[in-house]
C-alpha cells in the first residue's frame, strides 16, 4: 500500500547519556510514507516519584514500512517531537491463517521530553 502525504520520520540509534539524560545518537534512517496513530488519551500513565515529582507517558502508534529497520530503544523524530520505541513491531511477519503479509507494521512509541 502506498501512503500518500505520509510522515517523514528520522530513526536515531545508539549513543550515550550526559549527566542531563540527554542521549547523543546518531541519525541511521530516514523512513517515508509512514502514518502516526495518535493516542486517544486512554493509555495515559500517571505517576507521583518518590521524591514527590509527578512523570506522566502517552503511547501511540506509528505504522512503518516492513522493510524499515526500526529497532526496540531506537528514537525517532517527527512533527517536531521526539519518542522511543517501546518493544518491537506487531504485525510485522505473515498472518498466520491466511499467510497475508501486511506492507506496513505497527510500532509502539512513547513521548520523550
Amino acid at each position: 500500500m502506498h501512503i500518500t502525504n505520509g510522515v517523514t520520520v528520522e530513526v536515531y540509534r545508539g549513543g550515550k547519556a550526559d549527566r542531563f539524560g540527554d542521549i547523543d545518537a546518531t541519525l541511521v534512517a530516514t523512513i517515508t510514507g509512514c502514518v502516526h496513530q495518535p493516542s486517544t488519551g486512554l493509555n495515559l500513565d500517571y505517576r507521583l516519584g518518590q521524591d514527590f515529582g509527578e512523570t506522566s507517558s502517552l503511547t501511540s502508534i506509528l505504522w512503518v514500512l516492513n522493510s524499515a529497520d526500526v529497532r526496540p530503544r531506537d528514537r525517532l523524530k517527527f512533527n517536531g517531537g521526539t519518542y522511543q520505541v517501546v518493544g518491537s513491531a506487531a504485525w510485522a511477519g505473515s498472518h498466520p491463517v491466511t499467510g497475508t503479509r501486511f506492507s506496513h507494521k505497527a510500532i509502539q512509541l512513547e513521548s520523550v521530553q
